[in-house]
């Protein structure tokens, strides 16, 4: 085996390839008595990695409270499946209201949660939609947004997993008089 220099750093040529340069390394079937071109003694020490503790917020339900109007109020389930509590974060609810050959109809609503526990879950009041009437079905289709402020940034509150914010909750019908109920109703 032959050793050569290049720019001031040595590698080895032959057998074993132990590329060296200002950035970067690359090892081919290289010990480090190779890579610094001398015998090593002694054990190589690495520290103890280091686990970052944060919390992980999502959503998993949307509720509704049917009235016997037009009202109906909402509700947001979001959790936390970190490894710290969280801070308090902001929920934004995006429900649309379609049926009866209405235009669509989006509604968002945004409420403040105080922050959860590691393994916690909570329900938080987002405030009311309304359909036209309650003579005919309408569907209600929902998606939860958790930490929703400065998203940009990845949100407010620092998480282990910044992709899993946003929860489809899928279409409840709120049934008029004569209730179509190939679709679940909101609960």
């Amino acid at each position: 085996m032959s050793y050569q220099q290049h720019k001031g750093y040595q590698y080895e040529t032959g057998k074993h390839e132990c590329h060296r340069e200002r950035w970067r390394s690359r090892l081919d079937d290289c010990s480090l008595d190779h890579l610094l071109g001398k015998k090593l003694d002694g054990e190589l020490v690495f520290p103890p990695p280091i686990f970052i503790r944060l919390p992980d917020l999502y959503a998993d339900d949307a509720d509704f409270n049917v009235f016997g109007n037009t009202s109906i109020e909402v509700f947001a389930r979001t959790g936390n499946s970190g490894s710290a509590r969280s801070a308090d974060y902001d929920v934004t609810v995006v429900v649309t209201v379609t049926g009866n050959g209405i235009p669509p109809q989006v509604v968002s609503l945004t409420a403040r949660a105080p922050g959860l526990a590691v393994g916690a879950r909570q329900f938080t009041a987002m405030g009311y939609v309304t359909v036209p009437d309650r003579m005919y079905d309408y569907d209600l289709s929902t998606v939860i947004h958790v930490d929703t402020a400065n998203q940009m940034n990845g949100g407010e509150v620092r998480e282990l997993d910044e992709t899993n914010n946003t929860f489809n909750d899928g279409t409840c019908r709120v049934f008029g008089k004569n209730p179509d109920t190939s679709v679940t109703g909101c609960r």
